[in-house]
């Protein structure tokens, strides 16, 4: 077997959720690459073996931004924010990858306000990264959970000077941000600019509509 058959192997028992056969296999090789590591790495911090995961970034002989990224992934989906951020901190380099992580972490983690204390420090501090529709995804969630109709306003405008479009899920998220943020006006108007509008678009402003208690005007949605 050659390098790239013993990472392939290793690279899909760790993806199969396999890593106790993946971490065998690796202790095997005759040789590793950053790949192999990585592979491993992976494995453990999607399923959840956040110490074991940790053990193989701290062992590993060189460090790229992919390792970073997975273990800040791996804290995150642990519930360890502070030890994702303190590696955050300590990150030589970050790429768009690695703000997302940190963004979608901080929403999924209940706190909304970092959420986008990240989003603008990103902005300040990198001017090469252009956000894309996974930043925006956890930001508007974000953003529609603290139910401030002001900052609502202020990404929704964001994102239209920045070409991001309402199709699709970013357009069921900003209709649900508004009814949310207490603007059903707001969600209407994004509603009615999905120039393709699909299921979620009109569940979301059905739902909106009854928040507002205006349930004949979700009733004449139907008709």
């Amino acid at each position: 077997k050659d390098l790239v058959t013993w990472n392939s192997l290793i690279d899909g028992y760790a993806r199969s959720g396999d890593v106790e056969i993946a971490k065998k296999l690796f202790d095997e090789i005759p040789e590793r690459d950053s790949y192999s590591w990585t592979a491993l790495l992976h494995g453990f911090s999607k399923s959840g073996k956040i110490e074991a995961a940790r053990d193989v970034f701290d062992k590993m002989p060189t460090k790229n931004l992919v390792s970073w990224n997975a273990m800040i992934n791996g804290y995150m989906r642990s519930g360890d924010f502070e030890s994702a951020c303190k590696l955050f901190k300590s990150m030589p380099e970050r790429n768009l990858i690695t703000w997302n992580s940190v963004i979608v972490g901080c929403e999924s983690n209940g706190r909304f306000d970092e959420a986008l204390s990240m989003f603008l420090r990103m902005l300040k501090e990198e001017d090469d990264f252009k956000p894309n529709n996974a930043t925006f995804t956890s930001l508007i969630s974000a953003v529609a959970a603290s139910a401030i109709l002001r900052t609502a306003k202020w990404i929704h405008g964001f994102m239209v000077k920045n070409g991001i479009g309402s199709d699709g899920v970013i357009g069921t998220l900003l209709i649900e941000m508004y009814s949310k943020c207490g603007s059903i006006e707001s969600a209407m108007s994004v509603f009615g600019s999905v120039r393709r509008k699909k299921v979620g678009h009109w569940n979301s402003v059905i739902v909106g509509l009854g928040m507002h208690g205006m349930a004949d005007e979700a009733s004449e949605l139907f008709k």
